[in-house]
Order: C-alpha cells, then sequence, then structure tokens
C-alpha cells in the first residue's frame, strides 16, 4: 500500500498520553477511510495493510467494520438526500 501510515506510539519509551492516542486513533480511521474510499482499497486489502502496520488481526478487523459502517451510513444519508431533491 501506498501512503502507509506509521504505527509508532510508544516514542521515547513513554507511555502516550489520552491525547496522543486519541490523535492516532483519529488518525487510522481517517487513513483507513481515505484508502477505502478515495484509493479503492478494498476491506480484506485494508486489514493486512493495518496487521502489516502492527495493529493486531482483531483490532485491523474492527478498525476496517467499523469504517464500513460509516461508509454504509454516509451513502445511505445522501441516497435519502438525493431522493428528497429528486422529489422536488
Amino acid at each position: 500500500m501506498t501512503n502507509a501510515m506509521p504505527i509508532d506510539l510508544n516514542k521515547n519509551n513513554n507511555a502516550p498520553s489520552d491525547e496522543e492516542i486519541q490523535a492516532w486513533v483519529d488518525k487510522l480511521y481517517q487513513y483507513t477511510i481515505n484508502q477505502m474510499v478515495n484509493n479503492g482499497v478494498s476491506a480484506s486489502q485494508m486489514k493486512t495493510d493495518l496487521v502489516t502496520q502492527g495493529l493486531s488481526q482483531d483490532d485491523a478487523e474492527t478498525v476496517v467494520s467499523k469504517v464500513q459502517e460509516m461508509i454504509k451510513q454516509t451513502k445511505k444519508k445522501n441516497g435519502k438526500k438525493d431522493m428528497l431533491y429528486g422529489a422536488l
């Protein structure tokens, strides 16, 4: 995969702060959304990519599943808007 997102929460061997963890999680989801929506990466490819970068298989599956649900909900929401505008 291109544009790999480095996973390094443990810089300088210090425990990351809650803010650093949340920022990393946000980046992880943005990266995954970008790869799947804008670059056409499949769910299985995305899981493999995340595992290669250091996530456990379970965590990678969770992230990809949540992103797939977000994409589904966004498409559903946008579809309802399109139907509304079409009815006008």
